[in-house]
């Protein structure tokens, strides 16, 4: 199960972590390549086996113009990662190794295409347990 969350105080600051075994990675790289190829908006609820720790919720949007991940000013709860369709691509690169992973080999990838987000994205594979919580 693809795991995620909002974690307000991690190692590097404000993070939206996502975690699992080397297939939720490999369902994580499929939809962050067909975002890259202009699929419609979707939530990361709607990958298959994957759902949210905290109850939050991300659309992953493409759009013309990298944004970053931010969150909604309404509904805390809910936030939005906006990048253009090269940057997508490049996430889904990123996170191709990951779909080998193993528990004698886990690893992570960061995912920001502007370098200046205040909320960093993090996919890690095998690193975290299953119950963990923010």
């Amino acid at each position: 199960m693809l795991r995620h969350a909002f974690f307000g105080e991690f190692s590097s600051g404000p993070t939206y972590l996502m975690w699992g075994d080397a297939e939720d990675m490999t369902r994580l790289m499929e939809a962050l390549a067909a975002a890259s190829n202009g699929a419609r908006a979707k939530s990361l609820n709607e990958i298959p086996d994957s759902m949210s720790v905290d109850g939050s919720a991300v659309m992953i949007e493409p759009v013309a113009r990298d944004v970053g991940l931010w969150r909604d000013g309404r509904d805390s709860n809910l936030f939005h990662w906006q990048v253009d369709e090269e940057c997508w691509l490049m996430f889904a690169d990123l996170v191709e190794p990951l779909t080998r992973c193993s528990p004698r080999h886990p690893g992570h990838q960061y995912l920001d295409c502007l370098g200046e987000n205040e909320i960093i994205v993090k996919v890690s594979c095998g690193e975290y347990p299953d119950d963990m919580k923010p």
